[in-house]
C-alpha cells in the first residue's frame, strides 16, 4: 500500500489516501502521482505504467509520453517532431504511451491537443547527452493562464527533472537560383552558408521563429558580415516549413537579386501512395509559361506561371513524365522538353 500524506507527516498514520499495488517479479514500472486533491473529474491518483524502460539501443533513445496537464476538460495530446513526423498520437489523459526509440540528437516537438492539431506549444529536447537511455516525458500544469502553466518535462533514469525549454522553430531549405556569383550568406552577423554556388541547395535545417532574422549575402571571398553586398531582414513562423530561394541578378533592374519565400514547402508527402511535385519559376527574364504534360495529350498541369511565382504541390501518379514547357502568350513557341522516371518515388 502507498499512502500519501502532506510533507510535515511524522508516521503512516498522516496519510490521506492509500493505494494498494501488486508489483510483479522483474518488473519496471512508472508511477506518477497525478490528478487534483478533492477534484471528482480528475482525482488525485496514481498512474502505473507496468511496461517502463531505462535503456534504449545504441545510437538511440526511448521516448514514452503521459497527459498529466489539465485544462478546462479532460483533453488528450499528439507529440509530433518537427521534422520527423507523429510520435505519439492521441495520449490520453492519465495514460501511457508505448515508447519509441528516436536518434539521439536534438529535436523539437510539437504538442498539439489530440483530434484537432491545435498546437499548444513547441518544446525543444537536446538527447545528444542520453543515448542509450529511456526518457518519460510528461505533461503538467493547467492548460490557460491558471499557475502552474502548462509545460513539457522529461523525467531521466536517475530522477532529474528538466522543463523542457520553448523552441519555437521554422523549417527551412535555400537553394541558390541567382545565376551569379558565388556567394556567403550570414544570419545575424554568423556565417550561414560559405561558398553558396548557383543550383545548389542546404538541406532542411531549423530557423529560430518569430523574431526576426537578418540575412546578409556577400560574394565568396568575404571574411565578415561587413562584407554583404545586401541583407534582408525575415520574420519566420513557428510550424511552418519554408523554401527561400535566391534569385534574380546582382545589378539587373528589370530582375534585381532577391529572396522569393515560399511557405507552404514540405519534407514528407501528405499521400504516400503518390509524387508530389512544387514547382516554382526562377528564371530571370523568360516569359510566363505553361507546364504541359507531354505524354497526356498536351494536358496542363501548370498555366501561367510567372517569374518569382510558386504553384503548390502536385499530387501525381509515379511513372514516366514529360514535360512540355511553352511560353504562354505563344503557345506554340516550345522552351523546351524535361522529364524523368519517377516510378521508383512514390511517397
Amino acid at each position: 500500500t502507498i499512502g500519501i500524506a502532506l510533507d510535515n507527516s511524522t508516521s503512516v498514520n498522516d496519510t490521506l489516501v492509500g493505494f494498494p499495488v501488486n508489483l510483479a517479479t522483474d518488473g519496471t514500472y512508472t508511477v506518477t502521482a497525478t490528478g487534483l486533491v478533492g477534484s471528482t473529474t480528475t482525482p488525485f491518483t496514481l498512474a502505473v505504467d507496468g511496461n517502463a524502460r531505462e535503456t534504449a539501443g545504441a545510437g538511440f533513445t526511448a521516448l514514452g509520453a503521459i497527459q498529466g496537464a489539465f485544462g478546462p476538460g479532460i483533453f488528450g495530446i499528439d507529440v509530433v517532431e518537427r521534422a520527423e513526423g507523429v510520435y505519439f498520437d492521441n495520449v490520453d489523459y492519465g495514460t501511457y504511451s508505448s515508447f519509441i526509440n528516436v536518434t539521439s540528437n536534438t529535436k523539437y516537438l510539437d504538442v498539439k491537443l489530440a483530434n484537432f492539431d491545435d498546437l499548444i506549444e513547441t518544446y525543444r529536447i537536446d538527447l545528444d547527452t542520453l543515448e542509450g537511455q529511456a526518457v518519460r516525458l510528461f505533461t503538467s500544469g493547467f492548460l490557460g493562464t491558471d499557475p502552474p502553466v502548462f509545460g513539457l518535462f522529461a523525467a531521466l533514469n536517475d530522477g532529474t527533472v528538466i522543463e523542457l525549454p520553448v523552441g519555437r522553430v521554422a523549417r527551412v531549405q535555400v537553394i541558390h537560383n541567382s545565376p551569379e556569383p558565388t556567394v556567403d550568406v550570414y544570419a545575424n552577423g554568423g556565417l550561414f552558408i560559405d561558398n553558396f554556388e548557383f543550383q545548389t541547395a542546404t538541406p532542411f535545417v531549423y530557423i529560430p521563429a518569430e523574431v526576426p532574422i537578418n540575412l546578409g549575402v556577400a560574394l565568396s571571398n568575404s571574411t565578415s558580415v561587413n562584407d554583404t553586398l545586401v541583407n534582408f531582414t525575415v520574420t519566420l513562423e513557428n510550424e511552418k516549413t519554408y523554401a527561400v530561394f535566391a534569385s534574380g541578378i546582382v545589378g539587373n533592374a528589370a530582375t534585381p537579386f532577391t529572396l522569393n519565400v515560399f511557405d507552404q514547402a514540405r519534407e514528407q508527402n501528405l499521400d504516400d501512395t503518390k509524387i508530389e511535385l512544387a514547382v516554382h519559376h526562377g528564371s530571370p527574364g523568360a516569359p510566363s509559361v505553361d507546364v504541359q504534360s507531354y505524354f497526356d495529350d498536351g494536358a496542363t498541369l501548370i498555366s501561367d506561371l510567372t517569374y518569382g511565382e510558386f504553384v503548390d504541390y502536385l499530387a501525381l501518379d509515379a511513372g514516366v513524365y514529360v514535360l512540355d514547357i511553352v511560353a504562354n502568350a505563344n503557345p506554340n513557341v516550345r522552351v523546351g522538353l524535361w522529364g524523368g522516371d519517377f516510378s521508383g518515388l512514390v511517397g
